[in-house]
């Protein structure tokens, strides 16, 4: 198992630094095209999720309907006119359909679930591409590697530790055992000093601010954050009876495995952290 994860998560951290690193079109465009993915597949398992708890939606056209967003989110000119105006035009076909709909109970099940799905997934994802398109104090791309970094590094920094420990002494204390049976005390400690020490070589270096103490407080603040999001994760994985979001990253579960822990960080970091830099 930690041989597939460690594969798949050096795979992904390729790919996404070269999209990061690179300051041309290409690497812009990667991007977008990694955000769109992360978009898609999220949006899907969790509605496949909803499913799976008897609570029908349009996985696909919801799927789609991410991508677009995400899209527009990284146009300026187009992003506030083109998300409110779908939007609308989403609404107004929900209720066109619901006139004309044979089924009107099973239709408003679809609506409500593929909303619910729209936001609390997409939603708190969108500022992954505010974060990268906005160059104020630094270029976004930096801002996002610091914000990704930091957060991972708590995630693996946890699993390693935790796995460390278990081998070492045969056993670690469980920290919520009746949600996610395998993160401990150790694992967690573990990770949250390997992303107070990321965030702190990170926030001096990539984001070139001299606040130590805010680059602390912020490492902790998303190794919680991040913390957080994988454990909403796993309730709803236990909820709906299933391990993982999906199989398609070996080692690592499915899309929403992946951005579980981003989910809060990426709102918290725009809204509260960014200002605050520079």
């Amino acid at each position: 198992m930690l041989l597939p994860r460690a594969l798949s998560f050096t795979v992904l951290l390729t790919i996404f630094l070269t999209a990061v690193l690179s300051g041309s079109g290409l690497g812009r465009t990667a991007f977008m095209l990694l955000a769109i993915l992360l978009a898609y597949g999220a949006v899907w398992e969790f509605l496949d999720m909803c499913e799976r708890l008897h609570r029908p939606a349009w996985k696909k056209s919801s799927a789609v309907i991410g991508v677009i967003v995400i899209s527009a989110a990284f146009f300026p000119r187009v992003r506030d006119f083109e998300i409110s105006g779908l939007a609308a035009l989403a609404a107004a076909a929900a209720w066109f359909m619901l006139l004309f709909g044979k089924n009107r109970r099973d239709y408003l099940d679809r609506v409500f679930n593929s909303l619910l799905g729209l936001i609390m997934v997409l939603l708190p994802l969108i500022p992954l591409v505010l974060i990268y398109c906005d160059h104020r104090p630094v270029e976004g791309r930096f801002m996002v590697l610091y914000l990704i970094l930091v957060t991972k590094a708590g995630d693996t920094g946890a699993y390693l530790v935790g796995t460390l420990t278990h081998n070492l002494i045969g056993r670690n204390h469980k920290i919520i055992p009746g949600i996610s049976p395998k993160k401990s005390w150790e694992g967690t400690c573990g990770g949250m000093i390997l992303s107070l020490i990321i965030s702190i070589i990170l926030w001096r270096w990539l984001l070139d601010d001299g606040n130590m103490l805010l680059a602390a407080v912020t490492g902790i603040v998303l190794f919680w954050g991040g913390f957080a999001g994988d454990l909403v994760e796993s309730v709803l994985k236990r909820t709906a009876g299933v391990k993982d979001s999906n199989t398609i990253i070996p080692g690592m579960g499915g899309v929403l495995d992946v951005v579980d822990s981003l989910l809060l960080n990426a709102p918290v970091f725009y809204y509260v952290f960014l200002p605050l830099v520079g």
